[in-house]
């Protein structure tokens, strides 16, 4: 399984054809995070299946987001959050920064 499958595996967009391409597309800009779509793609008729797709105005962009919501979620579930605190705070119990003034 790729990462963009465990990502953006779960979307639900309404047909099954979306969201193998919600994946696909992901997996596309995955390998080259810096590309264009025209890049990205391996050849015209992906690129401009992902033009369509980004283009269709039944798709909302929360929708394309809740599955990378939702794979987050169970990722942070794994990690108690006294860790995530105690991480977070660290810097701010750990002293100044800057060395006070003589």
């Amino acid at each position: 399984m790729t990462w963009a499958e465990d990502e953006f595996g779960g979307a639900d967009l309404g047909d099954k054809r979306l969201n193998k391409r919600l994946v696909l597309l992901a997996d596309r800009l995955g390998e080259q995070p810096s590309a264009r779509i025209p890049e990205a793609c391996r050849d015209a008729a992906e690129m401009h299946a992902a033009y369509r797709f980004l283009g269709r105005k039944a798709v909302d962009w929360r929708e394309l987001m809740q599955p990378h919501w939702d794979a987050s979620a169970r990722r942070m579930q794994s990690h108690p959050v006294r860790d995530y605190l105690a991480r977070r705070d660290a810097p701010l119990t750990a002293g100044p920064l800057v060395a006070p003034d003589r």
